[in-house]
């Protein structure tokens, strides 16, 4: 597209926009290069347009392109955009922009330029730019209409509130009153973006745009979205790991009022090599919610066990010690030579970490509302991302991604689970098959039943020390039933002899589970690192520290960065102790653990304060330190520490996937033991590093930190090495 293209297509959109009465920005300069008539026409005809809209009252409507599932990005972006737009936030509405995917080379639905789908702790930190520069553009056109209108210099001029000011003359005017005069401009090119210091709003704290709406019951979430003429389906789910339906009865279902129809369900995909999608089941299709669960619960299947049927945690575990034992490993990282340096070490060093499969145990079980028309299809969900919804729908429906509309609801929380493609996917088969709207909903047993886990791990940990007490070798193996590896993360790169290794073997379905990887390898390597510290008799902060210290940047190449900043690691560090109060003197039975770990981007460190008295655990403090660069929204960094850490302490505490005969038995909060309130800490704090650097996310930092810290202060407290989760009754004899 040549330059004079781009000016039309540009001047042609706020013409457009302007006929409705209204001025719109709809892409910043940085998106206009990429071609600005892919991205823009589907948006007009009333949609909100990516990302401002001024309407003649002189109300700003910005739009929120990131799902929010809790972790308060509905209200930091549009933050982002008003504070460069100088918009007045009191009366600002925010809407949620209608998702714009398209097609990549592959021929599946992606996001062409701007984020649109959460997840990856990805949604600030990657609409950062593009977000500032959509607001420059709009507040430099709103002071060159202004200029236009008084015929004055816009340098002259200033803004603020949604207003523009001419200090000279004392005028001042609203940006609805100059909508006339700025659709009639060319979109100039992005002008200088503020500094850190001319910010009016990002780093103030600012409040849950939608909590009102929370606290007020409205219908948010996707388990809230119907549609005219839907009827209501409860698929019983084959509960073994890849089995199957032998045979089912449904002469009962059909008695009950309200039932329809009675729908068996295929595995997705059929080749069992393949992680499940669907799992096979048959769905009860009904006018409500409660005929279609009761018509569920009168099924009598037959179920077929599949091969996995004497999978048991037990049996995942010998297949560890045999695989460990084999050592048939892939090599993910080595520097030097560590068999050499750990066999003439002064001090040796051998420990394992074990951790069992994690479920999501989302606050909202999920659902989905599938309208199927021929080649169309509507999709409502709370989902993460519109192209995540799409593709699997496509391929199990055979319908063009691009006829696929995709509206996403605010989901209770998603935690990587609402990335998948299973629950739209049922929903949209069972439309098309039907010939109406169906709303598929899940119970709390499906959720955990039907999860794709956090993997189940081993983490071997061998380390040598030299006479002065500094690690001359690490060796990092990792036993898992899936993904992949924390293979940069601190403290490699600093010990010049490490290696790190890998062996999988596959058992439960698995997927993203917050700080997928690095949740589990915070706790075994930051408690390996606490072992060391107490080997070399060391205290653990200083330890940590000695390695830090003079290292600069090192090489990371993972997710979420290229490169470990080993000063803003001693920021967190530091900044943590000092507010904590690391080294005073404690009570009897009291115990401080420190922590520190980088996860997608940001840096964070915890100190945490426990009280161990007759086996009783008490987490009497926890204060937290992040690094995320700016502080866009610092309550929400706030929220988003606290609750992570808190996260982490249940998980640690006491969840425990448990597995019978190839299937999971702790299937609801019963048997799957969340922390309850009085497990949780007395004291939380938080303390953000004043930066300049860019943002980056925060829903998945505080979690991999948070866990150690807890199990560094039990330590300490008691003397008891946590190397098993959950933690349970481990404390039940000291």
């Amino acid at each position: 597209m040549t330059k004079v293209d781009m000016i039309s297509s540009r001047r042609r959109f706020l013409q457009m926009s302007g006929a409705a009465g209204a001025f719109m920005i709809a892409c910043p300069q940085a998106l206009m290069a990429k071609g600005l008539d892919t991205i823009l026409p589907p948006m007009l005809a009333g949609e909100l347009g990516m990302f401002i809209r001024v309407e003649a009252d002189n109300t700003v409507v910005l739009g929120a392109p990131i799902p929010d599932m809790g972790q308060g990005v509905f209200t930091a972006v549009p933050m982002i955009i008003a504070d460069e737009f100088d918009a007045d936030w009191d009366t600002v509405r925010i809407e949620k922009l209608k998702p714009y995917v398209e097609k990549d080379k592959e021929g599946r639905m992606a996001e062409p330029a701007v984020r649109q789908s959460a997840g990856g702790s990805h949604g600030v930190r990657m609409v950062w730019t593009v977000m500032r520069e959509a607001g420059a553009v709009a507040r430099l056109m709103m002071k060159q209409a202004a200029a236009q209108k008084w015929k004055v210099d816009v340098a002259s001029l200033t803004t603020a509130k949604s207003h523009v000011m001419h200090a000279a003359s004392g005028r001042r005017i609203a940006y609805g009153d100059l909508i006339d005069l700025a659709i009639s401009l060319d979109v100039p090119d992005v002008p200088p973006l503020k500094t850190p210091a001319e910010f009016t709003l990002i780093g103030h704290e600012t409040g849950n745009y939608t909590a009102p709406d929370i606290v007020q019951g409205k219908p948010l979430y996707g388990y809230d979205m119907q549609v005219e003429g839907m009827k209501h389906a409860m698929i019983a789910r084959c509960p073994y790991v890849d089995g199957s339906v032998t045979s089912y009865d449904a002469s009962d279902a059909l008695k009950i009022k309200g039932v329809r129809e009675v729908v068996e369900m295929k595995r997705l995909p059929e080749d069992m090599s393949r992680q499940k999608n669907i799992a096979a089941g048959v769905a009860v299709v009904a006018d409500t919610f409660w005929a279609a669960k009761k018509g569920r619960d009168a099924l009598k299947i037959t179920w077929d066990k599949g091969p996995k049927s004497d999978l048991s945690n037990e049996s995942i575990e010998r297949e560890f010690d045999r695989l460990l034992t084999e050592n048939k490993t892939d090599v993910q990282y080595e520097s030097g030579n560590v068999d050499q340096a750990l066999a003439t070490a002064a001090v040796r060093l051998d420990a394992s970490y074990d951790n069992p499969y994690w479920a999501h145990m989302c606050m909202e079980p999920h659902s989905c509302v599938a309208d199927v028309k021929g080649d169309k299809a509507l999709i409502i969900a709370g989902h993460q991302g519109a192209a995540w919804a799409i593709n699997p729908v496509a391929a199990v429906t055979g319908i063009d991604g691009e006829n696929i509309d995709v509206r996403l609801a605010r989901m209770g929380t998603g935690f990587g689970r609402k990335f998948t493609g299973d629950f739209v996917g049922e929903a949209a088969l069972l439309s098309q098959r039907l010939g109406y709207p169906v709303k598929v909903s899940w119970t709390r047993e499906d959720e955990v039943e039907q999860d794709f886990f956090n993997p189940k791990s081993r983490h071997r940990m061998q380390a040598g020390l030299d006479e002065n007490g500094h690690p001359v070798a690490m060796h990092y193996t990792l036993a898992t039933t899936a993904g992949g590896m924390a293979t940069h993360n601190f403290p490699a790169h600093y010990i010049d002899n490490y290696k790190a290794d890998r062996v999988r073997f596959k058992g439960l379905p698995t997927g993203a589970w917050r700080g997928p990887r690095h949740n589990v390898a915070g706790f075994a390597v930051q408690s390996f690192v606490d072992e060391m510290a107490h080997a070399a008799g060391k205290d653990p902060l200083a330890f940590r520290l000695s390695l830090l210290e003079g290292k600069g940047k090192t090489a990371f190449n993972d997710f979420g960065a290229d490169s470990l900043d080993s000063d803003r690691i001693i920021g967190v560090l530091k900044l943590a102790a000092e507010k904590a109060g690391w080294g005073r003197k404690l009570p009897q039975g009291h115990g401080m653990g420190i922590a520190n770990y980088f996860t997608f981007g940001g840096y964070a460190a915890f100190v945490v304060e426990v009280k161990v008295d007759k086996g009783a655990l008490e987490i009497v403090r926890v204060t937290g330190a992040v690094d995320c660069g700016i502080a866009v929204n610092p309550l929400g960094i706030k929220a988003q520490m606290e609750g992570g850490a808190l996260d982490g302490f249940s998980a640690a505490l006491g969840q425990e996937v448990m597995i019978e005969e190839g299937r999971v038995v702790s299937n609801n909060l019963d048997s799957y033991q969340m922390a309850r309130i009085n497990q949780a800490p007395k004291r939380v704090d938080t303390y953000i590093v004043e930066s300049a650097e860019a943002p980056t996310g925060l829903g998945e930092i505080a979690l991999p930190a948070a866990i150690p810290a807890l199990c560094n202060a039990i330590f300490a407290a008691s003397g008891k090495r946590i190397r098993r989760f959950p933690i349970a009754d481990q404390l039940k004899d000291i």
